[in-house]
């Protein structure tokens, strides 16, 4: 769920809230030095990319994961026939990087600011860059006589990349939060960009690739370029004019310390918003990524005769289809919910959670263990997956943006109690989602 750019957006209402901090107002009316060579606006864009990509990208990468954690009698998988650690990647690792980001955002949040910002930066950016790294030599490397110890060491790889994470992105929007909101929106393009760059990047690999470690290859060097491009503008953002001004001017600036009754106000005065955000992160589960990447088309073949069904399907009727429709939720989004219409979006959200997300579970998703498939046609799959996705885009960027409309002047905190609520919720959900996985 694309909860960082929601984020991001709510920070710019937070500008028009009685709770942005004065000294940056202050700062606006200064006249800041130019930003040179773009320098400050290049770090704000690749900050946006290097936000999405790190999680979303390994997952996106499914025809590598299939390939390396096929059958090795064969060499090519079957998608008809998944070997266990296939079925499992996707719930394994979305349930083992749970509970890092739960103790990085804990930590981050308490201790955070006490370390340097662009140290903070070149930490989390080192450590994922290594990563990408090593996952890009590892595709040349035969790994079918330890895939076991291959699959362990992948989901350790992942446990480390979603405990930088949380740091990265509080350590984000505390610059962002520091600089004129034209970086903030630069950053949001990042952000989008960003969101449909994994799975865009792996249909064009696909496409160019001969065979999945080539694919792989392309892959992974072009993820790895990116993070490695991020972290080599985060180490050159002192040499900026424009962001050592801002970081100079607002050096003193601490944050409010919050009482437990303040808590509690803003989460009675948010609690439609609250319930909107809850509902969905509850069954996420039955829904994508974790059934979805393993929805196969109808007309697969694992012979490769025809190949939108056999290599293109999961990369774009899944994945792409995902980004595309959160973009346009995104577009559609607006702050209409309110204190007299909200009971009309929890019914619509109360729908999408009980009614539409559990009919990924009947889909065409293999292996098949106890549960019939009601919808084995590809236009059933795709007009669920569409119709899911979309509302999940609108929903959530109409609720985000709605979020001021019920905390007024404490606009700043809700959106911290719904980033820690929420990254917990899914954390405590994703447990359950390699059961879900044995239930089809």
């Amino acid at each position: 769920m694309d909860i960082d750019y929601h984020l991001k957006r709510a920070s710019l209402l937070s500008e028009q809230t009685n709770d942005f901090r004065p000294s940056l107002r202050k700062i606006s009316e200064e006249k800041s030095p130019p930003d040179k060579f773009h320098l400050a606006a290049l770090f704000s864009f690749f900050n946006g990319m290097a936000g999405m990509i790190p999680l979303t990208f390994f997952l996106t990468a499914n025809d590598y994961w299939m390939h390396k954690l096929r059958d090795t009698r064969y060499e090519n998988y079957d998608l008809n026939n998944k070997t266990t650690l296939q079925q499992m990647f996707t719930s394994v690792s979305t349930t083992g990087t749970s509970v890092p980001s739960v103790v990085t955002v804990i930590l981050s949040m308490l201790y955070g600011a006490q370390f340097d910002l662009r140290k903070r930066f070149v930490f989390t950016l080192g450590i994922v860059s290594s990563m990408f790294i090593v996952f890009t030599i590892l595709v040349e490397v035969d790994t079918d006589s330890w895939q076991t110890t291959f699959f362990i060491l992948t989901i350790g790889v992942l446990c480390m990349i979603s405990a930088v994470q949380p740091l990265f992105g509080i350590t984000s929007m505390s610059f962002l939060s520091r600089l004129p909101v034209s970086f903030m929106h630069i950053n949001l393009y990042g952000t989008t960009i960003g969101g449909l760059f994994g799975s865009t990047l792996q249909i064009i690999s696909l496409s160019v690739g001969k065979n999945s470690t080539e694919i792989a290859m392309i892959y992974f060097t072009c993820g790895t370029v990116v993070m490695c491009f991020t972290l080599i503008l985060a180490y050159l953002i002192k040499y900026s004019p424009v962001v050592t001004f801002y970081m100079k001017t607002t050096q003193d600036v601490r944050p409010k310390r919050h009482s437990l009754k303040e808590y509690k106000k803003v989460m009675i005065d948010i609690w439609p918003i609250i319930v909107i955000l809850i509902l969905p992160m509850l069954t996420m589960g039955l829904g994508h990524p974790n059934i979805t990447n393993l929805v196969t088309s109808e007309h697969y073949d694992k012979n490769g005769e025809n190949l939108w069904y056999d290599k293109y399907f999961v990369a774009v009727a899944t994945f792409f289809m995902f980004d595309v429709t959160q973009l346009i939720g995104r577009f559609f989004g607006r702050a209409h919910i309110n204190e007299n219409n909200y009971w009309w979006y929890i019914g619509v959200t109360v729908i999408k959670t009980v009614f539409l997300t559990p009919l990924y579970l009947f889909c065409n998703a293999l292996p098949r263990h106890h549960l019939s498939v009601w919808f084995p046609h590809d236009y059933q799959y795709n007009l669920i997956h569409f119709s899911n996705c979309l509302l999940l885009g609108i929903l959530l960027t109409n609720n985000f943006l709605s979020v001021p409309n019920f905390a007024k002047e404490n606009t700043e905190l809700a959106y911290k109690m719904i980033t820690t609520l929420l990254i917990i919720i899914a954390s405590v959900s994703s447990l359950l989602n390699p059961l879900i996985v044995r239930l089809l």
